[in-house]
Parts: C-alpha cells; structure tokens; sequence
C-alpha cells in the first residue's frame, strides 16, 4: 500500500502517466525532478535503484588549441570495467547498461553529464575554450576526477555581472559592470568597455594558465551598454526608474537598490488633477486644478503587504510649470525635464487632456472652476486629493427591481439572502453603480454574481463581461459558470502564453476570465474595451493603490463594477478605502480624507468610541456595500462544534524542546525567533526537526498528540465520514500521510503549495468515494476556491498563526451544501509545569477570535506574533 501512496502522490503532482486501469508508467525523468531527499524514500518502496554519486573521471582529447578538441567521461563498474559514457547511454538522468540494467544520477552527475554532451562550435577557439570552461566548470562541483591537461587548465566562466554605477551630476551616471567571484576562486572585478574580450589569459606557477572566459551572450550584453559607460541627459531618469529602459537584458540588477538610497536627485512624475467637490450653488461642482508630482525615484521598502504612505515625498507645481515644463518636453522631445535639480517627467497626453477639460470651464471665486454635473474627468488615483468622482454618486434615482425572481435559466434554487444579493446587483447595474459584495466565507458570492449575469442575458443585454481572479480560481469559475448556467453564458479563460485577445472572441463569449497578473500585463488591450460588468474576485489582491496590479483594474471601463471578498481588510482601511474607490469612485472621498474622518478615529479609539465611526462609515457606504454572516443569515446551516484536546509531551519530544528552547533562549532575537518555529514544530512531531529512520508505531510513541489524533480518525472512521487535516509544515504532511497509511489501511492525498495541475481532481475524487476517507490541506492553500462538504470533521493538526486563516480553512467544510453537523479538532500539546508554545498559541487565537471576524477592523492585527511567544523560551 505505501508504494501506491507515492504513486498517487506522484500523479498529484503530474509525474505519472497512467497507461490502462491499475498500470502506470514511471518515467525515468523523476530522477530530473524529484531531490534527493524524495528520492531516497520513494526508491526502496517503489523498487527503482536509488542515485548514488559515481567517481567520473574526465578526460580531454587533443588541447583546446586542436580543432578535434574534445572531452569524455568514463567510470569503473564492477562488472564491465572502464565504461564510457557516450550520448547514446546517457539520457533523462540516467545511463542505460542495456535494456533492463540502468544506473541513475545524482543531480552533480548529471548537470557534468550534460555539459560534457552539449554542442558546441569545434572550429572555433572560443568555442573550445567556453566549452571547456563549462564542463570544468561541471567537474568541480561534481568532485569528478580530470587529467592533468585539465587540471592545469584553469577556467572562469561568466554568463552574467553585476551592474554598478557612480552619479557624477544629476544628467550624468557611469556604468561598472562587475564580475563575480571565479568558480576557482578569481576576485571579481569591475570590467571597462575596452576590457570586453572573449578570453583573458594569465599565466601562473608549475605550467597553470587562468584564463577567464566570457560567455558570447554577456559579451554581447555589455557591447550594447552606452558608449564609454555613460548615461547622460533624460536617459539618467529613465535608468533611475526602470533601469531596463537604458541598459540590455542580461545585467544582474541587485546591488541598484542599495546604491540609489544615497542619491540625492529625485525623479517625479507630475499628475495633473481637478480636485473636484460640491459648490453652494446648486446644479454645480467646484473644481480647482493642480499638479501633484508623484516620487518615482527607486526606494529600499520592504513590501509586507501594506501600502506606502501616500503622502511620502509629496511635492506640488502650479499649472503653470507645468505648461512651461510641456513646452521644454515639446523642444527636446523627451518626456523627463530637469527642473531645480530634479527629473520631472511630462505626459503630454495627460497635459493636453489637462488642459482640454479645465480650458472651456467658466472661472469661479478664487482658483476655482465651475464644473456642470456629468462632465467627464479623467480618472487619477484619488489619494491626496478627491481627482475623480464617478457621476453616479451623488445620483439617487432608485430602479424598481427588488422584486423580481431569480433567472430561468439559473440551474439552482437561491436562497433567500442569495436572492436579495442577486436583486441588489440588478439594482446596482440599473444605475451604473458599483459594490462590494463582502459576504461571509462559503455564503455564495460567485452564484449571486452568476444569477446577475442570466439575468441580464435574459433582459437581451448582449454584452461581455470581465471576471479577474487569482490564478488559482480561473478553473473554479469556468466550472461554476458551466454549472449554473448550464451552457446559457459562455465563458472564456484569457490566460497562457498563447493567449490572443480580439473583437471575434468577445463577440463569441458572455464572460472572459483572466487573473489578476494577466490583467497587469495586458492592461493596454483590455483597458480599451468597454465591458459591460467587470468583478473582481478576491478583491484584496488589488488592495495596494499604487501597484500596477490595483492601477490595470481601476483603468477598467465598464457600465457597473462588482468587487468580491470576505477579507477586504487585511493591513490596514487603505485597503478598503482602495476596493470601494475601484467599484464606486469618489463615494468615500480622497485617501486622505478618508484617513482623517474614518481610519484614524476608528484605529485609534476606544472600542466603544470606535464602532460609532464604523457605524458611520457604513451609513456612508450603504447600498455599496453588502456582508452578511453565517450565523446571521444561514439558520438551517448544521451546528458547527469546537473540540479542543491536550495532549502532553513523549520524553523524547521533551529532550528536543527543552534543548532548543535553551539554545535559542541564549542567542538574540534572531535565535529566538527561530528557537520558537523548532520548538512548535517538535510539539508536531520529532521528525519535523530530526529523522531517525524510525517508522509505524514508532510515529505513536514519540508523539502522543498524533497518537491521539489517530483516536479522533478511528471515530470518524466507525461513523463512516470524512476528515480534513490541516498542517502547513510539508515534512509533517508526510508523516500524517504514512500512520494514516498504516494505521488506516488507506492512501491521503496532499493538497499543498506543490500540488496545482490535478488538485481539483484530488478533491473531486476525496468527495465521490464514498464513506470513510482522509485529505490533508495546507492552510495556506485553504483560503479561496476549496469547496468540500462531503468532509464534516476538521482537525487543525498544527495552526496558522492568524485566527481568520484558521477560520478560512474550516470553512472549506462548514459552507452552504453542508448538511451534517461539523466538528472541528484542536489537539494541543501541554506540560503540567509550564506553558508550551502550543498552548500560548492557542490562548491568543482564541483570545483575537472576535477581532478577526470584524471585516472593518485588518486581519493582520488578529494575527499573533512570534515575540508574543517568547516567554515560553523561560521554563525550568
């Protein structure tokens, strides 16, 4: 049985072709892709001979001078002698003795293997030359053995250098590239235009030649860096920007960061803007026009998810620079201008439009202008101030749809709140607004919008429509699509390398899927067609209002926007401020006025004082915005139950903690933090930190929390019901895998980060067996697009550290479709004489439950922190 464990785990992962019914054929190129450390445990089991490393000597034939140069490699067998190997023998990782008799590489072997087969140009001396670098190269890292030709003939092979620079002037830079460290142990060096040769040899002592060797494609690289090194005028902006406008691919790009901190010269992109606000006089707007520079300039930020201050490095210019700085971009034909000792960079589209809307309006009291309602402004990114206002807003027409039933052709029966969703999006597209559908996990969100689609292919609205989605959930909605509407919509995945986007397939489709990077990519041809409805699913991955990714949605044009998300909080309100300014421009005004009326006085009040703002905020956003819960709305939902267990230490499991937590007590905080990850991934399990070799019982004995969890499975096994197991650690995955194997008698399948070609497959299978099965999750691949109500057992085996992704993952189980009661397990690891980490932890999630189920208050402040663990470090 545990090798038709790894056979299943090895058509998971797609390695596996399956020939007939219980007949498979195992390539040889498992031994390409799987590492050493899988393939040491899959070898015994499945009967395949295990790689080892052989003791390759390399020889050269003729000296690299020769035109016939070339170089082999041969071994000793103990039954053959000196073997050769030749390009016939050798292939996917493996040497063929004959038909049935092969002997598989270790990854060295094969990497010198393949160096050695690989063509190249015989008649041509650096063609020698690279190639011998190479398979040196090769040989050394192999620990291959080489005749004494090669053994003096010392080779640095360089296919890549960094890229430095030094800023003599504001419209001056000087190029350095530099090559790294030899793989012999040659200093890297800054190499000058003059400097480009293919070889560059220096001779040494008892007859040793170091030659170095650059590769044609990094000469080629450097022969297309500016003349003399320089980078001189508009182009010094467009290299601080995005470097790979000025210099070629290939130029390794990672000390840039670190060099442009100490750059004093700034590089801004000014963004022209009417401020737009209500007048007193009525039938009016206000607008007053500005420049806002946006700093461009590279910074060394850490991206933790949470958007950078919008005011960071604000500047202004009057319109006025700006009409003198359009014209000297006009004169040079450059698009940066240098102004006050800074680059300036002049759209002189965005001028042009600048100047067409605000050119024809009638001057009002001061610097304002009068604005006639539905005057159509340019869309900006409303951060400092209120840029755009979508029409709509300030409109309070109603259309009298509430009423109306679900679509015909609608292959289910919605639920009541489901229907009043439904209704709500009619509603919201009759008066071309935009939402955000923020319901509870596994309430429904992608029927509702399903339901809004029929109905408008129904009403003979003949248009298409955008879904954007993370890359996981593309198959999903095809699925959901194809479901409920039984073939009634058509709809289109628009992702891959292929992908063409044309006026015949919209024309041919009701809905084009595509995700989210696809969007970012191709943002230029999709921003240009108007869609009829545009839904954003998982609405947080647009949730930074200054990434590209959040700035291809925004350009969407559409009739009404959807946004979809049970978390659109999870850093901070700019997050939420950013979803309900992409559905509904202009309703929650600026950024930053919206920090200073609701983020602020809601972060920093007192509980009591701060749910008054949210209330507010609400009432503001009422009609966009719509959450329900669970527990609010789906009353027949079965009773979910929560059991917790504690369990105690085996003495072996004691040694190991009570060691870590000493090492890591007398280190930094570094140690520490390190310490307390070892110290819960031994409350796991052992092997999650050693592997002795040990199996079977084994597992038990030194961990009485699996133990007991095989107790809770052997429960659900006599009531004939399904289990999902939760772990993010890969090692434990495993060892959950193998007991449930030996105890059990039955294959788990493994859904984790490695798992995305068949993983619908895997649940769809878990789901139609009947009775009795087990399926191990990571949590982090639990967040979006898992349905599995067949499973009514849930054990979180080791936890997340934030309670809202525990909370995601047990509602893969307990979701609309449930209809039996669900009981969700927390086996927790104890000591009678002191707190384990296990137990801090599950003290604070319980504790920060509440907090994670407040949409309006970020996800990462129920999240619990490593230092909040560390007193656990301190136990006798």
């Amino acid at each position: 049985m545990e090798a038709f464990q790894y056979l299943d785990d090895l058509w998971a992962a797609g390695m596996l072709e399956t020939i007939e019914k219980n007949t498979w054929h195992l390539p040889f190129s498992i031994y390409q892709t799987l590492d050493q450390e899988d393939l040491a445990e899959a070898a015994p089991v499945l009967g395949i001979p295990h790689p080892a490393p052989l003791p390759f000597r390399v020889k050269s034939k003729f000296q690299v001078g020769h035109t016939s140069f070339d170089m082999e490699v041969e071994y000793d067998h103990p039954e053959q002698g000196t073997v050769r190997v030749s390009k016939e023998s050798y292939r996917d990782g493996v040497i063929y003795h004959g038909k049935d008799n092969i002997l598989p590489l270790d990854k060295k072997n094969q990497e010198l293997l393949d160096a050695v087969s690989e063509p190249f140009d015989t008649q041509s001396l650096e063609g020698r030359m690279e190639h011998l670098a190479k398979v040196r190269h090769a040989a050394l890292a192999s620990g291959a053995e080489m005749d004494p030709y090669l053994t003096r003939e010392i080779y640095d092979f360089h296919d890549t250098a960094d890229l430095d620079f030094q800023m003599v002037a504001p419209d001056e830079i000087i190029l350095e590239p530099k090559l790294r460290d030899g793989v012999d142990g040659e200093p890297g060096s800054t190499i000058s235009e003059k400097d480009i040769r293919h070889v560059t040899t220096h001779p040494g002592n008892n007859g040793v030649r170091r030659r170095r060797v650059l590769d044609k494609g990094l000469r080629d690289t450097l022969k297309e860096l500016p003349p003399e090194m320089k980078i001189t005028g508009s182009d010094v902006p467009k290299f601080l920007t995005n470097p790979e406008q000025v210099v070629p691919e290939g130029l390794d790009l990672s000390l840039f960061s670190e060099r442009v901190k100490g750059i004093r010269t700034k590089v801004y992109n000014s963004k022209p803007y009417i401020q737009v606000q209500r007048s007193d006089e009525e039938g009016w707007f206000e607008g007053i026009p500005g420049v806002k520079l946006e700093d461009w300039s590279p910074q060394d930020t850490e991206d933790n998810g949470a958007a950078s201050s919008p005011d960071e490095s604000e500047r202004n210019l009057s319109p006025e620079t700006l009409k003198m700085l359009a014209q000297k971009a006009k004169e040079t034909g450059d698009d940066f201008v240098l102004h006050e000792g800074n680059w300036i960079r002049v759209d002189l589209d965005e001028v042009d439009t600048f100047e067409s809307l605000t050119d024809p309006l009638e001057q009002g009291e001061g610097e304002t202008l009068k604005i006639p309602p539905g005057a159509i402004l340019d869309i900006y990114e409303n951060l400092e101030t209120l840029d755009y206002v979508h029409e709509h807003v300030f409109r309070d027409e109603k259309t009298e749809i509430h009423g109306i039933p679900q679509p015909e052709s609608l292959k289910a029966q919605l639920y009541p709140y489901q229907l009043e969703g439904y209704r709500w999006m009619n509603d919201l597209g009759g008066c071309s607004r935009g939402g955000l559908l923020a319901d509870d996990m596994g309430l429904g969100k992608t029927i509702q919008v399903i339901s809004h689609m029929l109905y408008l292919k129904e009403k003979a609205i003949e248009a298409t429509h955008l879904v954007v989605v993370p890359k996981s959930l593309l198959e999903n909605w095809k699925r959901e699509i194809s479901k409920f509407s039984d073939g009634v919509l058509i709809c289109h995945i628009y992702d891959g390398p292929g992908r063409v986007f044309s006026r015949s397939l919209i024309d041919q489709v009701d809905v084009i899927v595509i995700t989210y990077d696809t969007l970012r990519r191709d943002q230029a041809v999709l921003a240009s067609h108007d869609w009829h409805l545009v839904v954003c699913d998982e609405a947080q991955y647009a949730k930074n209002p200054t990434t590209q990714r959040t700035c291809a949605v925004k350009a969407l044009k559409a009739n009404h926007r959807l946004a979809l998300s049970g978390t659109p909080v999870e850093n901070g309100l700019i997050e939420f401020w950013c979803i309900m300014d992409f559905v509904q421009p202009g309703l929650l005004g600026s950024w930053k006025e919206f920090r200073t009326n609701y983020e602020r006085p809601i972060v920093t009040s007192e509980p009591d004082d701060s749910q008054v703002h949210v209330d507010r905020l609400l009432g503001q956003i009422n009609g966009y915005y719509k959450r329900r819960m669970k527990k609010e709305v789906m009353k027949d939902l079965p009773p979910c139950e929560m059991v917790y267990r504690e369990v105690g230490m085996s003495d072996q499991q004691f040694e190991m903690y009570k060691e870590i937590a000493g090492e890591a007590k007398s280190g930094g905080k570094g140690a520490a933090l390190v310490g307390i990850q070892r110290m819960m991934m031994v409350c796991a399990h052992p092997t999650a930190i050693y592997t002795d070799g040990d199996s079977g019982n084994r597992h038990l004995q030194v961990s009485p929390k699996l133990k007991e969890t095989c107790e809770i499975i052997r429960t659900i096994q006599k009531q004939d019901e399904k289990v999902i197991i939760f772990s993010d650690y890969k090692k434990i995955q495993k060892v959950l895998q193998k007991t449930i194997q030996k105890e059990f008698g039955i294959s788990a399948d493994i859904i984790n980060g490695e798992v995305n070609a068949n993983r619908q497959d895997i649940i769809d299978y878990f789901s139609d067996k009947e009775g009795f099965n087990v399926l191990i999750l990571g949590h982090q691949v639990a967040g979006v697009g898992l349905n599995i109500v067949s499973a009514n057992h849930v054990i979180h085996y080791t936890r997340p550290w934030n309670p809202a992704k525990e909370r995601q993952a047990t509602d893969r189980a307990y979701r609309i479709g449930q209809t039996r009661p669900v009981t969700v397990y927390y086996p927790v690891v104890t000591h009678p004489e002191f707190s384990t980490v296990e137990k801090k932890l599950d003290d604070l999630l319980r504790s920060k439950q509440d907090l994670a189920e407040n949409v309006l208050r970020p996800t990462s402040e129920a999240e619990v922190k490593k230092k909040d663990l560390f007193e656990c470090l301190d136990f006798e």
